[in-house]
């Protein structure tokens, strides 16, 4: 029987051994693309140990891993497979998107503690925030923060988050008025439409379960808080 956490990786994730099969490459390549960064490494890492035993009065250990992917994996691989482009040309072509998206943003002040002058986009912030991003996403870690892990979830998180942290900072002696009830329903549906869940045992360190669970909780808005199906 599979327990919470594993239930919700399984549903939300896919095996390693899984995305091989689909692409028929073997594992020494699908590493090297890892390796390489063109693609982000897994998300979730299973360290299994199982003991097997017989009518026969025997038995022996079996120790393996199981590596999960964000489901947007399977399209970066198509497209690597498509063009075989290279790391320098991915990560360019992330930073191009992801720099073209917060720029535009209507919300953009929001983003890392305003990166933004009255004579555009502070060009020295933003290059050391994209390169914690990127980190974090190569790493697997935004395949578990957003939905697909695309540069636009990345971004409108970010921003929705820091929002919702705003309104958490300020009502901390108070209940929300009206219109903050209003404007947290507002952010509630934006966070959903990008952010995950995260496994049960990460949720309560989660900017989910640190400030939007507790903002819907404090406000009688339980029944909006997201469950696991």
């Amino acid at each position: 029987m599979k327990n919470s956490n594993t239930k919700y990786i399984h549903d939300n994730f896919i095996e390693k051994e899984i995305i091989l099969s689909h692409f028929g490459i073997d594992e020494k390549n699908f590493d090297e693309l890892i390796e390489a960064k063109i693609i982000p490494g897994p998300s979730y890492t299973f360290e299994i140990s199982r003991k097997i035993t017989s009518t026969l009065n025997d038995s022996i250990t079996e120790n393996y891993t199981e590596e999960y992917f964000s489901k947007n994996t399977v399209v970066l691989i198509d497209k690597y497979l498509k063009s075989n482009f290279s790391f320098e040309y991915g990560k360019s072509n992330f930073r191009e998107k992801f720099k073209k998206i917060l720029t535009n943003h209507e919300n953009k002040e929001f983003a890392y503690n305003n990166i933004f002058k009255t004579t555009g986009i502070d060009e020295a912030k933003f290059d050391e925030n994209f390169e914690d991003e990127w980190d974090f996403y190569i790493n697997g870690g935004y395949g578990i923060c957003t939905l697909n892990a695309t540069e636009q979830e990345i971004v409108e998180k970010e921003i929705v988050v820091k929002k919702i942290m705003k309104l958490y900072n300020d009502s901390l002696n108070r209940d929300l008025n009206d219109e903050e009830i209003k404007e947290l329903i507002s952010l509630d549906i934006q966070f959903n439409k990008v952010a995950a869940l995260f496994a049960p045992y990460q949720r309560i360190n989660s900017s989910r379960g640190k400030y939007l669970d507790q903002l819907l909780k404090k406000n009688n808005l339980e029944e909006r808080i997201k469950n696991y199906e």
